[in-house]
Protein backbone atom coordinates (compact mmCIF):
# COMPACT_ATOMS: atom_id res chain seq x y z
CA UNK A 1 0.00 0.00 0.00
CA UNK A 2 3.00 2.79 1.27
CA UNK A 3 4.59 1.89 -1.70
CA UNK A 4 1.46 2.23 -4.59
CA UNK A 5 0.65 5.54 -2.60
CA UNK A 6 4.71 6.96 -3.17
CA UNK A 7 4.11 5.85 -7.11
CA UNK A 8 0.45 7.82 -7.38
CA UNK A 9 2.70 10.82 -5.81
CA UNK A 10 5.18 10.89 -7.90
CA UNK A 11 2.80 10.40 -11.12
CA UNK A 12 1.04 13.65 -9.82
CA UNK A 13 4.17 15.27 -9.53
CA UNK A 14 5.21 14.25 -12.84
CA UNK A 15 2.03 15.48 -14.56
CA UNK A 16 2.25 18.47 -12.36
CA UNK A 17 5.29 19.52 -13.69
CA UNK A 18 4.45 18.99 -17.26
CA UNK A 19 1.39 21.21 -16.99
CA UNK A 20 3.67 23.68 -15.45
CA UNK A 21 6.18 23.63 -18.43
CA UNK A 22 3.90 23.76 -21.35
CA UNK A 23 2.25 27.02 -19.46
CA UNK A 24 5.65 28.07 -18.76
CA UNK A 25 6.07 27.66 -22.89
CA UNK A 26 3.10 29.05 -23.89
CA UNK A 27 4.09 32.43 -21.69
CA UNK A 28 7.62 32.20 -23.34
CA UNK A 29 6.15 31.83 -26.86
CA UNK A 30 3.46 34.49 -26.14
CA UNK A 31 6.38 37.10 -24.85
CA UNK A 32 8.26 36.19 -27.82
CA UNK A 33 5.37 36.78 -30.20
CA UNK A 34 4.61 40.13 -28.27
CA UNK A 35 8.53 41.47 -29.04
CA UNK A 36 8.48 40.11 -32.58
CA UNK A 37 5.60 42.37 -33.01
CA UNK A 38 6.98 45.61 -30.90
CA UNK A 39 10.02 45.15 -32.94
CA UNK A 40 8.10 44.99 -36.70
CA UNK A 41 6.11 48.04 -35.83
CA UNK A 42 9.16 50.14 -34.92
CA UNK A 43 10.60 49.00 -38.15
CA UNK A 44 7.62 49.85 -39.91
CA UNK A 45 7.45 53.39 -38.37
CA UNK A 46 10.99 53.82 -39.05
CA UNK A 47 10.81 52.91 -42.47
CA UNK A 48 7.52 54.85 -42.70
CA UNK A 49 9.45 58.16 -41.04
CA UNK A 50 12.75 57.41 -43.73
CA UNK A 51 10.38 57.04 -46.58
CA UNK A 52 8.28 60.71 -46.00
CA UNK A 53 11.96 62.05 -45.51
CA UNK A 54 13.20 60.82 -48.69
CA UNK A 55 9.70 62.12 -50.41
CA UNK A 56 10.49 65.64 -48.55
CA UNK A 57 14.22 65.95 -50.46
CA UNK A 58 13.15 64.89 -53.87
CA UNK A 59 10.03 67.44 -53.76
CA UNK A 60 12.32 70.07 -52.57
CA UNK A 61 15.28 68.95 -55.37
CA UNK A 62 12.23 68.80 -57.71
CA UNK A 63 10.96 72.46 -56.23
CA UNK A 64 15.10 73.79 -56.82
CA UNK A 65 15.11 72.36 -60.63
CA UNK A 66 13.04 74.18 -62.74
CA UNK A 67 14.15 77.32 -60.42
CA UNK A 68 17.32 76.63 -61.60
CA UNK A 69 16.44 76.09 -64.84
CA UNK A 70 14.43 79.53 -65.23
CA UNK A 71 17.22 81.66 -64.07
CA UNK A 72 19.58 80.44 -67.03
Amino acid sequence: MYQQSQQQITQQQIILLQQQQAQEIVLLQQQHAQQQAQEIALLQQQHAQQLASLQQQLNQAEELVPNQQQEH
